[in-house]
Protein backbone atom coordinates (compact mmCIF):
# COMPACT_ATOMS: atom_id res chain seq x y z
CA UNK A 1 0.00 0.00 0.00
CA UNK A 2 3.06 2.77 1.18
CA UNK A 3 4.27 1.78 -2.58
CA UNK A 4 1.29 1.99 -4.19
CA UNK A 5 0.76 5.71 -2.79
CA UNK A 6 4.25 6.47 -3.16
CA UNK A 7 4.17 6.31 -6.90
CA UNK A 8 0.99 7.88 -6.63
CA UNK A 9 2.72 11.08 -5.30
CA UNK A 10 5.55 10.94 -7.65
CA UNK A 11 3.76 10.94 -10.80
CA UNK A 12 1.43 13.90 -10.12
CA UNK A 13 4.22 15.77 -8.63
CA UNK A 14 6.34 15.37 -12.05
CA UNK A 15 3.31 15.93 -13.68
CA UNK A 16 3.05 19.58 -11.97
CA UNK A 17 6.54 20.42 -12.15
CA UNK A 18 7.19 20.06 -16.15
CA UNK A 19 7.18 23.45 -17.94
CA UNK A 20 7.24 22.74 -21.54
CA UNK A 21 4.60 23.70 -24.14
CA UNK A 22 2.58 20.88 -26.31
CA UNK A 23 -0.28 19.30 -27.85
CA UNK A 24 -2.24 18.12 -25.36
CA UNK A 25 -4.11 16.43 -27.63
CA UNK A 26 -4.13 15.70 -31.43
CA UNK A 27 -7.54 17.31 -31.13
CA UNK A 28 -10.76 18.27 -28.66
CA UNK A 29 -12.05 15.29 -27.88
CA UNK A 30 -10.41 12.46 -29.87
CA UNK A 31 -7.64 11.38 -27.12
CA UNK A 32 -11.06 11.35 -24.87
CA UNK A 33 -13.41 9.36 -26.30
CA UNK A 34 -14.31 6.21 -24.39
CA UNK A 35 -12.39 3.66 -26.86
CA UNK A 36 -9.41 5.51 -26.45
CA UNK A 37 -9.17 6.38 -22.81
CA UNK A 38 -8.24 4.18 -20.47
CA UNK A 39 -11.45 2.66 -18.05
CA UNK A 40 -12.52 5.01 -15.44
CA UNK A 41 -14.06 2.08 -13.82
CA UNK A 42 -11.84 1.17 -10.34
CA UNK A 43 -11.29 -2.52 -11.78
CA UNK A 44 -11.09 -2.02 -15.59
CA UNK A 45 -14.20 -2.37 -18.02
CA UNK A 46 -17.63 -3.61 -17.02
CA UNK A 47 -20.26 -5.22 -19.04
CA UNK A 48 -22.69 -5.06 -15.89
CA UNK A 49 -24.32 -1.60 -17.54
CA UNK A 50 -25.83 -1.78 -20.69
CA UNK A 51 -25.82 2.50 -20.76
CA UNK A 52 -23.36 4.91 -19.31
CA UNK A 53 -22.85 8.61 -19.37
CA UNK A 54 -20.09 10.56 -18.89
CA UNK A 55 -20.17 14.07 -17.85
CA UNK A 56 -16.57 16.02 -17.89
CA UNK A 57 -14.79 19.28 -17.47
CA UNK A 58 -11.58 20.33 -18.06
CA UNK A 59 -9.16 23.47 -18.17
CA UNK A 60 -5.92 24.11 -20.51
CA UNK A 61 -3.22 26.55 -20.33
CA UNK A 62 -2.72 27.39 -24.03
CA UNK A 63 -0.18 29.25 -25.77
CA UNK A 64 -0.44 33.23 -26.20
CA UNK A 65 -1.76 33.36 -22.48
CA UNK A 66 -4.64 31.75 -23.77
CA UNK A 67 -6.96 30.13 -21.11
CA UNK A 68 -9.29 27.17 -22.69
CA UNK A 69 -12.45 25.44 -21.17
CA UNK A 70 -13.81 22.08 -22.53
CA UNK A 71 -17.23 20.49 -21.69
CA UNK A 72 -18.45 17.06 -22.74
CA UNK A 73 -21.40 14.68 -22.44
CA UNK A 74 -21.27 11.07 -23.47
CA UNK A 75 -23.76 8.12 -24.10
CA UNK A 76 -22.00 4.45 -24.33
CA UNK A 77 -24.56 1.57 -24.92
CA UNK A 78 -23.61 -1.97 -24.95
CA UNK A 79 -24.99 -3.71 -27.76
CA UNK A 80 -23.75 -6.96 -26.55
CA UNK A 81 -21.21 -8.81 -25.06
CA UNK A 82 -18.89 -7.93 -28.43
CA UNK A 83 -20.66 -4.30 -29.67
CA UNK A 84 -21.11 -1.01 -28.14
CA UNK A 85 -22.15 2.35 -29.47
CA UNK A 86 -20.90 6.04 -28.40
CA UNK A 87 -22.07 9.50 -29.11
CA UNK A 88 -20.09 12.56 -27.65
CA UNK A 89 -21.09 16.00 -27.85
CA UNK A 90 -18.28 18.68 -26.82
CA UNK A 91 -18.09 22.27 -26.04
CA UNK A 92 -14.99 25.05 -26.27
CA UNK A 93 -14.40 28.68 -24.39
CA UNK A 94 -10.97 30.32 -25.49
CA UNK A 95 -10.15 33.66 -23.49
CA UNK A 96 -7.21 35.48 -23.63
CA UNK A 97 -5.83 38.79 -24.94
CA UNK A 98 -9.22 40.59 -24.82
CA UNK A 99 -10.41 38.06 -27.25
CA UNK A 100 -13.24 35.64 -26.14
CA UNK A 101 -15.10 32.83 -28.06
CA UNK A 102 -17.20 29.92 -27.36
CA UNK A 103 -19.33 27.48 -28.44
CA UNK A 104 -20.71 24.13 -29.45
CA UNK A 105 -17.30 22.33 -30.92
CA UNK A 106 -17.57 18.29 -32.36
CA UNK A 107 -19.87 15.26 -32.37
CA UNK A 108 -18.05 12.12 -32.15
CA UNK A 109 -20.01 8.90 -33.36
CA UNK A 110 -18.16 5.23 -32.40
CA UNK A 111 -18.95 2.05 -32.71
CA UNK A 112 -16.49 -0.57 -30.86
CA UNK A 113 -16.41 -4.09 -31.20
CA UNK A 114 -14.50 -6.86 -29.30
CA UNK A 115 -12.64 -9.41 -30.86
CA UNK A 116 -11.92 -12.42 -28.15
CA UNK A 117 -10.96 -10.82 -24.65
CA UNK A 118 -8.41 -8.61 -25.09
CA UNK A 119 -8.63 -7.00 -28.22
CA UNK A 120 -11.23 -4.09 -29.83
CA UNK A 121 -11.49 -2.40 -32.74
CA UNK A 122 -12.90 1.23 -33.32
CA UNK A 123 -14.83 2.86 -36.36
CA UNK A 124 -15.92 6.14 -35.86
CA UNK A 125 -16.25 10.05 -36.95
CA UNK A 126 -16.03 13.51 -35.99
CA UNK A 127 -18.57 15.95 -37.26
CA UNK A 128 -17.75 19.73 -36.95
CA UNK A 129 -20.34 22.03 -35.66
CA UNK A 130 -19.28 24.94 -37.18
CA UNK A 131 -16.50 25.88 -39.75
CA UNK A 132 -13.46 26.93 -38.03
CA UNK A 133 -14.15 30.51 -38.92
CA UNK A 134 -15.17 32.59 -36.08
CA UNK A 135 -14.36 36.26 -36.29
CA UNK A 136 -13.94 39.57 -34.35
CA UNK A 137 -16.50 42.31 -34.70
CA UNK A 138 -14.56 43.62 -37.28
CA UNK A 139 -15.25 40.45 -39.24
CA UNK A 140 -11.30 39.51 -39.55
CA UNK A 141 -10.66 36.03 -39.36
CA UNK A 142 -9.26 34.39 -35.97
CA UNK A 143 -6.76 32.35 -35.66
CA UNK A 144 -7.04 28.57 -35.15
CA UNK A 145 -6.27 29.19 -31.14
CA UNK A 146 -9.40 31.21 -31.17
CA UNK A 147 -11.57 28.62 -32.81
CA UNK A 148 -13.83 26.35 -30.73
CA UNK A 149 -13.80 23.30 -33.62
CA UNK A 150 -10.75 22.39 -36.16
CA UNK A 151 -14.04 22.57 -38.69
CA UNK A 152 -13.02 19.44 -40.01
CA UNK A 153 -14.82 15.84 -40.99
CA UNK A 154 -12.76 13.36 -39.87
CA UNK A 155 -12.71 9.37 -39.72
CA UNK A 156 -11.59 7.62 -36.79
CA UNK A 157 -9.98 4.26 -36.92
CA UNK A 158 -8.59 2.32 -33.86
CA UNK A 159 -7.10 -0.90 -31.99
CA UNK A 160 -7.05 -1.57 -28.09
CA UNK A 161 -6.12 -4.60 -26.26
CA UNK A 162 -5.20 -5.27 -22.88
CA UNK A 163 -3.08 -7.38 -21.08
CA UNK A 164 -4.40 -7.92 -17.01
CA UNK A 165 -3.83 -3.77 -16.16
CA UNK A 166 -1.82 -3.11 -18.68
CA UNK A 167 -3.72 -1.63 -21.63
CA UNK A 168 -2.25 -0.31 -25.07
CA UNK A 169 -4.70 1.81 -27.70
CA UNK A 170 -3.91 3.25 -30.87
CA UNK A 171 -5.80 5.43 -33.31
CA UNK A 172 -5.81 7.18 -36.29
CA UNK A 173 -7.52 10.51 -37.17
CA UNK A 174 -7.88 11.30 -40.58
CA UNK A 175 -9.63 14.81 -41.93
CA UNK A 176 -12.04 13.93 -44.95
CA UNK A 177 -13.07 17.65 -45.42
CA UNK A 178 -10.96 20.90 -44.39
CA UNK A 179 -11.83 24.19 -42.87
CA UNK A 180 -12.41 27.60 -44.13
CA UNK A 181 -10.52 29.18 -41.74
CA UNK A 182 -8.78 32.73 -43.19
CA UNK A 183 -6.22 33.86 -40.41
CA UNK A 184 -3.98 36.27 -42.01
CA UNK A 185 -1.49 37.81 -39.42
CA UNK A 186 -1.06 41.07 -41.44
CA UNK A 187 -4.38 42.00 -40.52
CA UNK A 188 -3.90 42.59 -37.59
CA UNK A 189 -2.19 46.17 -35.85
CA UNK A 190 1.83 45.56 -35.91
CA UNK A 191 1.56 45.15 -31.77
CA UNK A 192 -0.73 42.44 -31.96
CA UNK A 193 0.08 39.20 -30.11
CA UNK A 194 -1.70 37.59 -32.93
CA UNK A 195 1.14 38.38 -35.50
CA UNK A 196 3.31 35.70 -33.76
CA UNK A 197 0.47 33.09 -34.68
CA UNK A 198 1.41 31.18 -38.21
CA UNK A 199 -0.59 32.22 -41.08
CA UNK A 200 -4.22 29.75 -41.40
CA UNK A 201 -5.11 31.32 -44.54
CA UNK A 202 -7.34 28.48 -46.12
CA UNK A 203 -6.07 26.29 -43.56
CA UNK A 204 -5.51 22.62 -44.73
CA UNK A 205 -4.58 19.95 -41.49
CA UNK A 206 -2.91 16.61 -42.25
CA UNK A 207 -3.93 13.24 -40.35
CA UNK A 208 -2.98 11.95 -36.73
CA UNK A 209 -1.70 9.32 -35.19
CA UNK A 210 -2.39 8.09 -31.88
CA UNK A 211 -1.06 5.33 -29.51
CA UNK A 212 -1.74 5.37 -25.52
CA UNK A 213 0.02 2.94 -22.98
CA UNK A 214 -2.13 2.25 -19.47
CA UNK A 215 -1.09 0.67 -16.39
CA UNK A 216 -3.86 0.53 -13.65
CA UNK A 217 -2.73 0.66 -10.12
CA UNK A 218 -5.58 -0.79 -7.18
CA UNK A 219 -5.16 1.22 -4.11
CA UNK A 220 -8.20 -0.23 -3.17
CA UNK A 221 -12.14 -1.38 -3.79
CA UNK A 222 -12.71 2.10 -4.75
CA UNK A 223 -9.35 3.85 -5.13
CA UNK A 224 -7.22 3.66 -8.32
CA UNK A 225 -4.92 5.38 -10.60
CA UNK A 226 -3.51 4.91 -13.90
CA UNK A 227 -0.64 6.23 -15.36
CA UNK A 228 -0.33 6.36 -19.40
CA UNK A 229 1.95 7.67 -21.59
CA UNK A 230 0.41 9.20 -25.07
CA UNK A 231 2.74 9.95 -28.36
CA UNK A 232 0.74 11.49 -31.32
CA UNK A 233 2.69 11.68 -34.36
CA UNK A 234 1.28 14.81 -37.03
CA UNK A 235 1.80 12.90 -40.24
CA UNK A 236 2.91 15.48 -42.31
CA UNK A 237 3.19 19.36 -42.47
CA UNK A 238 -0.27 21.52 -42.78
CA UNK A 239 -0.74 23.93 -45.68
CA UNK A 240 -1.84 27.74 -46.23
CA UNK A 241 -2.57 29.84 -48.80
CA UNK A 242 -0.13 33.09 -48.94
CA UNK A 243 -1.06 36.38 -50.17
CA UNK A 244 -0.34 35.60 -53.67
CA UNK A 245 -2.70 32.20 -53.31
CA UNK A 246 0.62 29.88 -53.08
CA UNK A 247 -0.06 26.98 -51.41
CA UNK A 248 2.59 26.62 -48.91
CA UNK A 249 3.73 24.08 -46.07
CA UNK A 250 4.07 25.37 -42.66
CA UNK A 251 7.30 23.82 -41.91
CA UNK A 252 8.05 22.19 -38.58
CA UNK A 253 3.93 21.42 -38.15
CA UNK A 254 5.06 17.88 -39.19
CA UNK A 255 6.42 15.29 -35.51
CA UNK A 256 5.88 14.17 -32.50
CA UNK A 257 4.35 15.36 -29.51
CA UNK A 258 4.83 13.11 -26.28
CA UNK A 259 2.28 13.44 -23.79
CA UNK A 260 2.31 12.40 -20.21
CA UNK A 261 -1.46 11.25 -18.47
CA UNK A 262 -2.89 10.07 -14.86
CA UNK A 263 -6.13 9.21 -14.31
CA UNK A 264 -7.19 9.02 -10.72
CA UNK A 265 -10.57 7.26 -10.18
CA UNK A 266 -12.98 6.85 -7.24
CA UNK A 267 -16.44 4.36 -7.09
CA UNK A 268 -18.82 6.48 -4.83
CA UNK A 269 -20.74 3.29 -5.83
CA UNK A 270 -21.39 0.23 -7.57
CA UNK A 271 -22.43 2.14 -10.79
CA UNK A 272 -21.06 6.01 -10.12
CA UNK A 273 -16.97 6.84 -10.88
CA UNK A 274 -15.18 10.34 -10.84
CA UNK A 275 -12.28 10.48 -12.29
CA UNK A 276 -9.41 13.43 -11.94
CA UNK A 277 -7.50 13.41 -15.13
CA UNK A 278 -3.78 15.43 -15.16
CA UNK A 279 -1.82 15.61 -18.57
CA UNK A 280 1.64 17.31 -19.01
CA UNK A 281 3.92 17.18 -22.56
CA UNK A 282 7.44 15.56 -22.38
CA UNK A 283 7.93 16.46 -26.30
CA UNK A 284 6.98 18.70 -29.09
CA UNK A 285 6.38 19.65 -32.72
CA UNK A 286 8.16 22.79 -33.41
CA UNK A 287 4.75 24.78 -34.73
CA UNK A 288 1.47 23.87 -33.96
CA UNK A 289 -0.62 26.26 -36.03
CA UNK A 290 -3.97 24.43 -35.43
CA UNK A 291 -3.97 26.01 -31.66
CA UNK A 292 -3.88 22.71 -29.94
CA UNK A 293 -1.28 23.49 -27.78
CA UNK A 294 -1.76 23.24 -23.97
CA UNK A 295 1.02 23.40 -21.35
CA UNK A 296 -1.18 21.70 -18.67
CA UNK A 297 -4.67 20.17 -18.37
CA UNK A 298 -7.04 18.76 -16.04
CA UNK A 299 -10.20 17.31 -15.84
CA UNK A 300 -12.70 15.95 -14.12
CA UNK A 301 -15.35 13.46 -15.32
CA UNK A 302 -18.53 11.45 -13.31
CA UNK A 303 -19.34 8.23 -14.99
CA UNK A 304 -23.08 6.41 -14.27
CA UNK A 305 -24.35 3.74 -15.65
CA UNK A 306 -27.54 2.42 -15.85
Amino acid sequence: MNNKILLLASSIFLLLQLKINAQGCSDAGFCTIPFLKPANTVFGDSLTNKNIVRVGISRGAADFNIGVNNAYVAFIRQINNKLSIDAKLTTQAQNGNSIKTSGLSDVFINANYRIGKMIRVNVGAKLPTCNGNITNANNISLPMNYQVSLGTIDAIVGLAFNVKKLQFASGLQMPLTQNNNQFIPNNFITDSILKKIPNTNNFVRAADALLRASYRININKRFSITPSLLPIMHLGNDKFTDANGIVKEIIGSSGLTLNTNMFVNYALGKNQVIQLGLAKPLLVREVRPDGLTRSFVGSLEYQIGF
